[in-house]
């Protein structure tokens, strides 16, 4: 049975994806999708776009340069990691609970999720990308998710930007009403 288990888990198809995390000030939390690898990471350029939207939706972050973390996924199989699940369920409980743990997700009013992955591994993994993108709750009361195209398209696909505005732009008159 236990061989059978690990054949199961090897046929799976494993999402990869690395999400960079930020807070960018104490109601704001800012998931966006990066490359897997290579040099095309968080950069000065993503940071510069990332404030702009930040200033543009009245909820500019605290500094310029804010520290940030990466979340890489799959985890790895070394030791125990390899006998474990990491199809998308299992990928999409441990965003939530790396985001709950390290960034207070519960607390954040707004949650800004930038491409694809962010937008499946924080809400839904079952759900398209195209039902997720725009304003909807969050998780709690008090919060709300806004789900656009990822930094990376928006500085390599300037077209796309009317679409995230499009997306992110109902969030202010959602924090003017409340």
């Amino acid at each position: 049975v236990k061989q059978r288990v690990i054949n199961e888990h090897q046929s799976e198809e494993t999402s990869k994806f690395r999400l960079v995390t930020l807070a960018a000030n104490e109601h704001c939390l800012v998931v966006a999708e990066m490359p897997h690898s290579g040099l095309n990471q968080f950069s000065r350029f993503h940071q510069r776009l990332l404030s702009d939207i930040l200033r543009a939706i009245q909820l500019p972050a605290e500094s310029e340069t804010l520290p940030f973390s990466d979340f890489v996924w799959p985890l790895g199989n070394i030791g125990l990691m390899e006998h474990l699940s990491q199809n998308d369920s299992a990928a999409a409980d441990a965003v939530c609970a790396y985001l709950s743990n390290q960034f207070g997700l519960a607390r954040r009013k707004v949650v800004l999720l930038f491409g694809q992955a962010a937008a499946r591994f924080v809400i839904d993994p079952n759900r398209p990308f195209s039902e997720l993108r725009g304003l909807q709750k969050g998780l709690h009361s008090h919060q709300h998710f806004i789900v656009t195209h990822g930094l990376n398209e928006l500085m390599k696909l300037p077209a796309l930007k009317s679409e995230a505005w499009q997306d992110i732009s109902p969030i202010i008159k959602e924090l003017t009403s409340s």
